[in-house]
């Protein structure tokens, strides 16, 4: 039995790491409503620090992540921190992204409020487990009366300021209590979505987050998926819409985008289904100015990769372009064209051009170190529980007998008496060769 133990183990340890395969979004303190100047921190660090950022899409109708405008980060780290936050700035959909920009947790909802009443629920929720209400007020009054309601429907009242319900997908809904008659804000508590596969990535030809307008791109999720469609959100809108309804047309899984306009196209875009989604890319196209078009995607160590420097409503002539990594100047080339060869991981940074005097806005190159390569395909493509179960069963006789008989032969026909009585067994059956050719051919029939 002790033979059976790693290979057990070791099954075990892959199925864990699958199955859980994918980040979720925590919060600290545990809940989906925040106190209004409360410190809290939101993170996303399910496969190790570094590896994952905050995005969020606010109740003021503004899409990104954290570090660009809001929020504290620290080197190496996927957390978060809001160190005051505020209603109308902080109340929205938070959710993680991976740095290779391949993959994206589900959302969860956060209301940051100054009422007197909240109501603390668990961040996420599972199917079939007990969840705690807590109905809090910033006062203590000398009696209470506190009542629980789901869609506006009355739960519960008692004098209790807790209550726990089994969650299951008929408890899904939007939450609230009251406290002596005030009221705190909704709670919109729902199961995760069963993930049967990984969610798809965003890709973009040509591969370039800045464009010049009047110019053209393909948005496509891929691999292709039945039900995923191309999304949009544009700065100050307060609704995003979907490729091939308003804007785009879609020819088959592609939403194409063959007139590219300033006002229309600047935004957001990603890939969803339901309540899922993709990695998110932030698309900037001008009439004038100038653009660096670098690979969106992350790109693999030893190939060539092209950065283009372009001025928008030239006459499309190369010209003289200036090329800055990090703020370092790096070099100046005629063709507008900086070749990078065989990348490494050194040549990952911020980088724009200049033409003329005029900069453009910077671009992140992403190289994937070799080693990411193999742990994004364990910890950013999961497959399903189901699936996983079903190879596990399918393989486990297979190996559990292998190790057996391994086992069996080491404890039994691998000692040194067996050995020597092996050998007394072969010399006895042995076959003079000159005798070789009269034994007769013998005929076994199996019964079936």
């Amino acid at each position: 039995m002790r033979c059976l133990t790693p290979i057990l183990l070791l099954m075990v340890s892959v199925f864990r790491k699958h199955v859980h395969g994918r980040a979720s979004v925590k919060v600290i303190p545990n809940s989906a409503q925040l106190l209004q100047y409360k410190k809290a921190s939101i993170s996303c660090e399910e496969f190790g620090p570094g590896n994952w950022t905050v995005w969020r899409f606010t109740n003021s109708w503004v899409m990104s992540e954290c570090g660009s405008g809001w929020g504290l980060t620290e080197t190496n780290s996927s957390v978060c921190i809001l160190t005051m936050p505020r209603v109308n700035d902080d109340s929205g959909l938070y959710w993680c992204e991976s740095k290779y920009r391949r993959s994206s947790s589900n959302s969860i909802n956060i209301t940051v409020t100054n009422t007197p009443v909240i109501l603390e629920t668990p961040v996420q929720v599972e199917e079939g487990l007990d969840v705690v209400l807590n109905c809090k007020i910033d006062s203590k009054p000398s009696s209470l009366t506190v009542e629980f309601y789901r869609d506006d429907e009355l739960l519960k009242s008692s004098s209790e300021p807790q209550t726990t319900i089994r969650f299951s997908r008929d408890q899904e809904g939007a939450y609230t209590c009251r406290i002596n008659g005030q009221s705190s804000p909704p709670v919109h508590m729902y199961l995760p979505v069963q993930e049967d596969s990984p969610a798809p990535v965003l890709v973009l030809n040509p591969d370039s987050e800045q464009f010049c307008e009047h110019k053209s791109v393909k948005l496509s999720c891929e691999p292709h998926t039945e039900g995923w469609t191309v999304h949009r959100h544009r700065p100050g809108s307060r609704t995003w819409s979907q490729c091939g309804l308003d804007w785009g047309l879609m020819s088959g899984f592609v939403c194409e985008v063959t007139h590219l306009m300033k006002e229309q196209y600047n935004g957001v875009y990603w890939c969803g289904k339901d309540k899922r989604r993709s990695n998110s890319v932030k698309l900037l196209v001008k009439n004038t100015g100038v653009v660096l078009q670098v690979p969106e995607l992350p790109v693999l160590p030893g190939i060539t990769v092209n950065l283009t420097c372009q001025k928008c409503g030239d006459s499309g002539d190369a010209l003289t372009a200036r090329f800055y990594k990090d703020g370092q100047f790096l070099s100046e080339e005629p063709t507008g064209h900086l070749t990078l060869q065989q990348v490494a991981v050194s040549d990952e940074g911020l980088y724009h051009c200049e033409i003329g005097g005029t900069k453009s806005q910077p671009s992140r190159l992403r190289v994937r170190a070799v080693s990411t390569v193999t742990d994004e395909k364990f910890s950013e493509e999961p497959l399903s529980l189901l699936l996983y179960l079903r190879y596990i069963i399918v393989a486990a006789p297979y190996v559990i007998s292998s190790v057996f008989y391994i086992c069996i032969y080491r404890q039994i026909g691998g000692s040194p008496a067996a050995q020597r009585r092996t050998r007394k067994r072969k010399r006895e059956y042995d076959i003079d060769p000159a005798y070789e050719d009269v034994v007769p051919d013998v005929t076994t029939e199996y019964q079936f």
